[in-house]
């Protein structure tokens, strides 16, 4: 073993109290540093893959979009791009909003229209329901037509499965013009619970065919609905479902393409760019927080300097160099790190594990789930390590420099 790293180990554990004391002192703050950057950087990743997979099960991979109002082919639109590799399902879509009345209250909704053969391709709706089928979607001859309700609509309008409630949507009069808006019955069939608060509290869902003719604008759909293989490279799917819509315009009539796939990283790009930036400044926070700590790693040091000063003249004559002496203190820095370091990994880790396990509720109506989600990311935690070490040899400079040009004369003289 270098006799560096012997001398350097040696006088990190001290032979005085005081000094372990400060080498504690200093650990200890390495270590509270690293265990927030780690509990902060594992909280907000959950949020953030709670959020996508939340929004991949309740909303689709990418839509299609027709400019106008007249998307009454949609059937054939959907034909086509089912044949588009990597494309795993499409279904058409129409929304639309509205008030929902029941016995036990009333409630502003967002109104989906969907084809019940098909929407099984797109959505995870079957996970989501807590009772009912969506095949229960589908209208009998001459009976109520049916609805899905969120978990939290449903309290809120006291309503159960088997209940009939009043559907209306906002008429011409509602947009400044002379209609009346439009109600019909619905017959609950079904609850889903999806986890998120504004999609269980705020949406109801019909079968496409029953909302076309509520809302009398024909048999027009809004859009298509599209799941991929892989939502994570959905940017290389979109050009091939694009080419698949060619046929269906003819380019030298329209100066732009006549549809658009909008593809779920674009539908939602504000709520994860905010995630991201959050991160991003959590991270560079705590950062400060562990660089504020590694200044214990720089007093301790120096102390350390000032108290081995005779021991430091001695090396110095018996043949140690500068560097050599250089090398000692910055693996007394790095020890320290290393310490702090670990001890933060295992608190942090041991505080993320707690929280996986026993779980700590959050209110669903401000934070969209019902619990705080933990995700322990390899990548990250090398990061942090890496960081925290790398500001721990930052701060063993100083010292280490101060105590490589030391005279040896300067030790050995009696003061």
């Amino acid at each position: 073993m270098p006799y560096e790293l012997t001398v350097g180990i040696r006088y990190l554990r001290g032979r005085r109290r005081f000094l372990s004391s400060v080498v504690l002192i200093a650990s200890v703050g390495i270590a509270f540093g690293v265990a927030a950057l780690i509990d902060v950087l594992g909280i907000t990743h959950g949020f953030e893959r709670v959020f996508r997979d939340k929004v991949l099960g309740v909303k689709s991979h990418a839509e299609i979009m027709k400019r106008g109002t007249d998307f009454v082919e949609y059937d054939e639109i959907a034909a086509a791009v089912r044949k588009v590799p990597g494309v795993l399902g499409a279904t058409p879509y129409k929304l639309r909003e509205g008030m929902v009345s029941a016995p036990g209250g009333i409630a502003w909704v967002s109104v989906k229209g969907v084809d019940p053969k098909t929407v099984g391709e797109v959505l995870n709706l079957r996970e989501y329901l807590a009772r009912g089928k969506i095949s229960d979607l589908a209208t009998q001859d001459g009976a109520v037509p049916g609805c899905l309700l969120g978990t939290h609509l449903m309290k809120k309008l006291k309503a159960d499965i088997g209940n009939e409630v009043e559907l209306l949507l906002a008429g011409e009069s509602w947009r400044g013009g002379s209609g009346a808006p439009r109600h019909k019955l619905f017959r609950v069939v079904g609850e889903f619970s999806s986890g998120m608060y504004e999609f269980d509290s705020h949406l109801a869902i019909v079968g496409l065919p029953e909302l076309q003719a509520l809302a009398a604008e024909g048999g027009v759909a809004q859009g298509v609905e599209l799941r991929v293989a892989n939502p994570m490279s959905i940017k290389e799917t979109t050009p091939l479902i694009e080419e698949a819509l060619k046929p269906f315009w003819d380019a030298s009539k329209f100066e732009r393409p006549l549809y658009t796939v909008r593809d779920w990283q674009v539908a939602n790009s504000n709520l994860f760019r905010a995630l991201f930036i959050q991160r991003i400044v959590l991270t560079i926070i705590l950062c400060c927080i562990i660089v504020v700590a590694a200044c214990n790693i720089v007093c301790t040091l120096i102390l350390i300097v000032l108290e081995r000063r005779r021991e430091i003249a001695i090396l110095m004559t018996m043949g140690a160099t500068s560097g050599g002496v250089l090398r000692i203190f910055a693996t007394e820095g790095l020890g320290i790190g290393l310490l702090g370091t670990v001890g933060g990994l295992g608190l942090g880790l041991g505080f993320l594990v707690l929280l996986n396990t026993f779980g700590f509720g959050l209110d669903p109506k401000i934070y969209f789930v019902s619990a705080l989600p933990v995700e322990i990311s390899v990548a990250e935690i090398l990061f942090v390590a890496g960081a925290s070490m790398l500001i721990s040899l930052g701060a063993t400079v100083y010292p280490a420099v101060s105590a490589a040009s030391f005279r040896p004369v300067d030790g050995l003289r009696v003061d």
